[in-house]
């Protein structure tokens, strides 16, 4: 319970002071990613993200590619992928945001994913 209240109060410090899209800007790479807590064997040099003034360009493994608009509401990045027909929008938490580090928390089919990216 008190992780869960330490949780609580640093997502709220964040989600207060909201983020900037001007410190997203720029091309990032992944270098960790777990689920669950447990690190997933990917090739992390294939993830990465692009984000430009109106858009943004996401790559992953097996060759997947999204490319669209990005929006960006306090802590919470919505992106809509227009490569593909029928995306609908993708939400997720930025859990933390600096000059050269990123941390974003996501839902896959119900478990917790963790994705730290570093800037190019």
């Amino acid at each position: 319970m008190r992780q869960f209240l330490f949780l609580f109060f640093i997502i709220m410090l964040i989600s207060c002071g909201g983020l900037e899209k001007e410190q997203l800007k720029g091309k990032w790479t992944a270098v960790q990613l777990t689920e669950e807590g447990d690190s997933l064997r990917v090739n992390l040099d294939e993830i990465t993200l692009n984000f430009k003034d109106k858009g943004y360009i996401f790559t992953s493994t097996l060759k997947y590619k999204e490319e669209g608009t990005y929006s960006l509401q306090k802590n919470l990045l919505t992106t809509l992928d227009s490569l593909h027909e029928g995306t609908v929008e993708k939400v997720v938490e930025i859990t933390k945001l600096q000059n050269d580090s990123l941390f974003i928390r996501m839902n896959e089919t119900g478990k917790e994913r963790i994705l730290v990216m570093t800037k190019q």
